[in-house]
């Protein structure tokens, strides 16, 4: 997790080490983050949202990289709050390693036509959803035609 941590995040000083816990009778984890300092790092108020949506992005990776089976993974709206610089480092280097199928809900705004070259060597299939007169129209293209 520290690894991914420190590859999706900009800041390198944020994040120095990782605590995972596993609760009593495995109800779950206790995730515990350092700073350089040592001082422990609280997403809730030490993290903008953006980075706090990094963090997520890398436990999410973590606990499937220590799975013991190929999960599809489903993200919906994955790249709002981040700028360009953390979106790049996404679409170029989590979505493509994050599992062997991923399905990404997106709108036009968020992995944007000029971006989407970054990830297509990967897409298989891309649709565009669109909906006219409360009718919703399946459309086999992404976003606009590239």
């Amino acid at each position: 997790m520290l690894a991914e941590l420190k590859r999706l995040l900009n800041k390198p000083n944020l994040i120095n080490e990782v605590e995972i816990n596993i609760l009593s009778n495995n109800l779950g984890l206790e995730i515990k983050l350092f700073n350089k300092d040592k001082k422990e790092t609280n997403p809730s108020t030490d993290m903008s949202k953006g980075e706090q949506q990094l963090y997520i992005s890398a436990l999410l990776k973590a606990i499937l990289s220590e799975s013991i089976y190929e999960l599809p993974v489903f993200i919906d709206t994955p790249l709002g709050r981040l700028d360009q610089e953390h979106r790049d480092n996404i679409l170029e280097k989590y979505y493509p390693e994050l599992s062997e199928q991923v399905i990404i809900l997106s709108t036009n705004t968020e992995v944007r036509a000029s971006d989407f070259h970054k990830i297509e060597k990967n897409v298989a299939k891309t649709f565009t959803l669109e909906n006219v007169d409360n009718k919703t129209t399946v459309l086999e293209q992404y976003f606009t035609t590239l």
